[in-house]
């Protein structure tokens, strides 16, 4: 298998499949919000552990942050694999802990290994991909092509 990428070759399709995955993460984000949002009423009447509005605003954050990641893969810009690598990894800790701190039910509680080791592979997996050198590569052509109009 050849590792070298000219710099007119298309993305990678690890890269496109991941794009894809975080542009789906991101419309989670945004939907989650304004689903929020829409049934505020009713969520606000609810015993939350977490206030309402932080709860809102960790997911039109996360829509925002994946949305560029998202945008940022598509396009091959060279530092968005770098930020796709951290900001999964603070995903995964993010729901990780929210999960763990947060849980009140034992059945919520008892998912946790699972979520852990789901959470562990996915990120290693990210990570791998992105790292990999013909993936490297590509982000490199692509910044090079760029800047060399």
């Amino acid at each position: 298998m050849n590792d070298n990428v000219n710099p007119k070759d298309k993305r990678p399709p690890f890269v496109t499949l991941l794009a894809a995955l975080v542009f789906i993460l991101s419309v989670a984000g945004f939907a989650g919000l304004l689903v929020g949002l829409a049934r505020r009423p009713v969520l606000s009447n609810l015993d939350l552990v977490v206030p309402l509005w932080l709860l809102l605003a960790f997911s039109g954050i996360w829509g925002i942050i994946w949305l560029g990641i998202a945008w940022g893969l598509w396009r091959l810009s060279s530092w968005t694999r770098r930020a796709a690598i951290i900001c999964f990894i603070i995903y995964q800790i993010v729901n990780i802990g929210q999960q763990g701190l947060l849980a009140r039910g034992d059945y919520e509680r008892s998912q946790l290994p699972f979520v852990i080791g789901v959470a562990v592979l996915l990120s290693a997996l990210v990570t791998f991909g992105l790292t990999r050198p013909r993936i490297r590569q590509a982000f490199e052509a692509h910044e090079y092509e760029s800047s060399n109009g």
